[in-house]
């Protein structure tokens, strides 16, 4: 998922102190730590070592975390693609709307033009997939603006490092 070729990655992990200074954390995100840094260009290597089947007691976790996890892993993927470019995500999504609203309101003249046949519930449909369109299109817009400004704002933080 995340073309990293490692054989654990939630083992021991060992790390300079800059990767971990530059890593933006939250709770439950120790697990992705590899995912991040390799993410923002730093070398993973590894170091296979023994392990060994637990010999009493039993283990904390169970199946319980398995959605925390799997909601993690989304949040991380979708984060890793679109956090540098976010158009690509809402822009998407804000075509397909405008784009389905567009060509119901071309079915709709049609079938007004050939049968003298409307259906108003379609026409609302195609005027507020539009609507919506332009709405998700201009948050994308938006999230464009904070981006860049983020990238300027990294840009000040590491000459002011120096």
């Amino acid at each position: 998922l995340f073309n990293l070729h490692l054989h654990d990655m939630n083992w021991i992990k060992a790390f300079r102190r800059e990767v971990i200074e530059d890593l933006e954390l939250k709770s439950d995100w120790h697990r992705f730590i590899l995912m991040l840094a390799a993410h923002k260009g730093y070398r993973i290597g590894e170091v296979k070592t023994n392990w060994y089947p637990r010999k009493s007691g039993r283990s904390k976790f169970g199946l319980d975390r398995i959605p925390i996890a799997f909601l993690d892993l989304m949040a991380i993927k979708f984060l890793l693609i679109f956090m540098d470019k976010p158009m690509r995500f809402f822009g998407f999504w804000g075509m397909l709307c405008i784009a389905l609203g567009f060509s119901v309101l071309i079915f709709l003249i049609l079938l007004w033009l050939i049968y003298h046949m409307q259906l108003r519930p379609f026409m609302l449909f195609s005027f507020f997939s539009v609507l919506i369109g332009v709405f998700i299109l201009m948050i994308g817009f938006l999230a464009e603006l904070i981006s860049l400004q983020q990238i300027k704002i990294n840009k000040i933080e590491q000459r002011l490092k120096k």
